[in-house]
């Protein structure tokens, strides 16, 4: 991940975009509910304020490492280990019932009967504390966070020196400190201040039937009421004075990654808080795993870089994902994978972020450059706009006489600790451009075909024709294996999304591979429901079809009609060709089928019409299906040829139109079997619509 995000910093810097330079130390709190702890000057609770998750997203915290953090900290429980659980489990209780009064009894009893936090049977948790919280609330502060401030951190310095009386550090100071937090929040809750409450109930008792037990966020703050880590302005002053500090010291370490003279190497890299992935470790190496020692060096060491470098890493890539830039430099987008939440399978998405290279002015346009990258058809603006707006910002800068490039590269969350690049990609503008209008024109790469649906419940049904895709549109559409005629689908892993772009741009023998691929499994999760929108398209039962199996139907018109164009078979030579003509002929027969029992079966018209059923036999072997064809037509068409009237012009239609279909295919080459261009191509032909009026 550093080299594809130092060559998105190169690229910033080429292009003279000024990037924020925050400290690494700095850093958002994760998002959710707190408790915000006023401190008075001398060390005790001044009050007890609740905390939206809207109000923690921003804040800030000062963190050097995983252990030392200020001014937030995370508290466990704190009577949990006490003798009698039973307690706990009635106060929770109440709690559930909403019963304030006894839930307040049962809480004082509690804070009263055990004034000891830390009861004996838990002693490491003292120590614990020593560790790790008390060096959060004085050691840390005082010794990294105190010497380096500005004028600018007079409110942050003030909040510091709240604590220096914790230098003499005590087990009863601890506890004190613990017991004041809680019998604030009691008595804000008996004064009928409701804001607190799961907070204060999971501070005092967690949740004694739960195998796990919550963490409290409790974010610290100065007594007159500066909130100073929602502060931007002061965490902008900090930054600057802790990178400052830094500067102070002789430059005697050369960057690998930069070339030039830096204070020293980084020995962690950062870990951001990036959208849809979270927290992500721009380099991380597990020193307990022998096998990451087999070349002599472990963690930052492998692929060294100064602390300098690092921290600009850190800032560039919190600059490209910032939300106010969601769509144009990045966005989630499909894995063609499901992850399992609960009993469901969900879809798994991944992180896409997108930047120009030698296109400075491109900045100023603000096009959406992930968008079109990355972009799928459950955005408001369809393919055909977003590419539009782009490629003609692009026109302006006369690429076709540069060589700047598109670069897009894509992160996927691999398990709670770790992320992985999946994709690293870019492309010249020219030939992004190139794709777009060669992606368009294959779109329409297919006979005419429509679906009248209805996309909100309550609406009338509009008609609606097989559109423009974005290339991810591919990834999501073969995430599912349609059954039974299309009426059920299974979600299965999807091809990826290099795949898509392979099919997009014109990468030459991988083009072509993934042409092979892709048609495959076209046809392979999407014949029984192409198959079933035909047949209910003739006897006129497309209502029971989803929306969403309509749009997946569209959608693989769009990319089968594609698929054909990128081998160098157009419908203007296909339409013409055996493959398609079977198609039609099949339809047709459908046709003459249905009309034969509105007639004579007295509108008792069957779930699967004569040419829906030989359609499974002709896409394996076209010869085989036209002979059962053959077989079971004439008693059809001896019907039809005995019949007048107006009530009978659509099935004398049909077979005059079979007739010539007949006629033509007489002198083509009728194949044994098929391959999957053929097989789309008899598919095409079987869904195209004919003159009479679609319902």
């Amino acid at each position: 991940m550093i080299n594809e995000l130092y060559t998105l910093k190169r690229s910033l810097d080429q292009n003279h975009i000024s990037i924020p330079q925050m400290h690494p130390w700095i850093e958002g709190i994760k998002s959710g509910e707190a408790l915000l702890v006023n401190v008075s000057r001398d060390g005790g609770v001044e009050g007890v304020e609740y905390c939206s998750p809207e109000q923690v997203s921003s804040f800030w915290n000062i963190r050097e490492s995983n252990k030392q953090t200020f001014p937030k900290i995370n508290l466990d429980p704190l009577w949990t280990k006490i003798e009698n659980r039973g307690l706990l489990i009635e106060f929770v209780e109440f709690g559930k019932a909403k019963q304030w009064d006894q839930w307040l009894d049962l809480a004082n009893t509690i804070v009263g009967t055990y004034p000891e936090i830390k009861c004996r049977k838990n002693p490491e948790k003292i120590k614990s504390w020593e560790k790790d919280k008390w060096q959060r609330l004085f050691k840390f502060p005082q010794e990294f966070v105190l010497p380096n401030l500005g004028r600018e951190n007079e409110r942050l310095r003030e909040l510091i020196l709240c604590f220096s009386s914790w230098e003499e550090f005590s087990e009863d100071v601890v506890n004190d400190f613990l017991l004041q937090i809680v019998q604030k929040l009691l008595n804000d809750l008996s004064n009928g201040r409701l804001d607190c409450f799961k907070l204060a109930q999971d501070l005092i008792a967690g949740r004694p039937k739960a195998k796990s037990q919550p963490q409290i966020t409790v974010i610290f703050n100065s007594s007159n009421k500066y909130v100073v880590v929602a502060d931007k302005n002061e965490a902008l002053a900090l930054s600057t004075a802790l990178h400052t500090s830094k500067t102070a010291h002789e430059k005697k370490y050369k960057c690998p990654l930069s070339g030039k003279m830096t204070n020293g190497a980084v020995k962690k890299y950062p870990s951001p808080k990036l959208p849809v992935i979270g927290n992500t470790f721009l380099m991380a190496m597990n020193k307990d795993a022998p096998c990451h020692k087999r070349y002599g060096k472990i963690g930052a060491e492998i692929f060294a870089a100064s602390e300098e470098v690092s921290s600009q890493l850190d800032n560039t890539i919190r600059f490209i994902t910032d939300p106010e830039r969601i769509y144009k430099t990045w966005m989630p987008v499909v894995s063609g994978k499901w992850e399992v939440r609960g009993n469901k399978k969900q879809e798994k998405k991944d992180l896409l972020i997108a930047f120009a290279e030698d296109l400075p002015d491109i900045e100023n346009m603000n096009p959406n450059l992930a968008l079109i990258i990355g972009g799928d058809s459950t955005q408001e603006q369809s393919f055909e706009t977003v590419s539009s707006i782009v490629c003609d910002a692009i026109r302006k800068h006369k690429i076709s006489k540069t060589s700047a490039k598109l670069h897009f590269f894509i992160i996927r969350r691999i398990s709670k600790g770790q992320s992985q690049v999946v994709l690293n990609e870019f492309c010249l503008f020219s030939q992004l451009v190139q794709a777009v209008e060669t992606w368009k024109q294959a779109s329409s790469n297919h006979p005419a075909f429509s679906l009248f649906l209805s996309k909100k419940k309550g609406m009338k049904a509009i008609e609606h024709f097989p559109p423009v895709p974005y290339p991810a549109d591919l990834t999501r559409l073969l995430q599912y294996q349609w059954i039974r005629d299309g009426m059920e689908s299974h979600k299965l892993e999807s091809c990826s999304l290099v795949t898509s772009y392979d099919l997009f741009l014109d990468r030459g023998a991988r083009t072509k591979v993934a042409v092979r691929l892709i048609l495959q499994l076209l046809l392979q999760r999407l014949i029984p429901l192409l198959a079933g929108i035909g047949r209910a398209q003739q006897i006129g039962e497309l209502d029971k079809y989803s929306v969403f199996a309509k749009t997946s139907a569209l959608m693989a018109v769009s990319f089968l009609g594609i698929v054909l164009y990128k081998l160098g078979i157009m419908k203007e030579v296909y339409m013409k060709e055996v493959g398609y003509n079977i198609g039609r002929l099949l339809s047709l027969t459908d046709c003459l089928h249905k009309e034969y029992c509105k007639m004579v079966r007295n509108g008792d018209i069957p779930n699967q019409l004569l040419g829906n059923t030989i359609l499974r036999t002709v896409l394996d072997s076209p010869v085989k299906g036209l002979a059962r064809l053959s077989e079971r037509i004439p008693v059809y068409k001896a019907w039809i040829d005995r019949q007048t009237g107006e009530e009978f012009k659509l099935a004398h239609w049909a077979k005059n139109e079979m007739g010539k279909i007949s006629e033509q295919l007489s002198g083509m080459t009728i194949p044994d079997s098929t391959n999957d261009a053929l097989k789309a191509q008899i598919l095409l032909g079987y869904l195209a619509h004919t003159d009479t009026k679609q319902k």
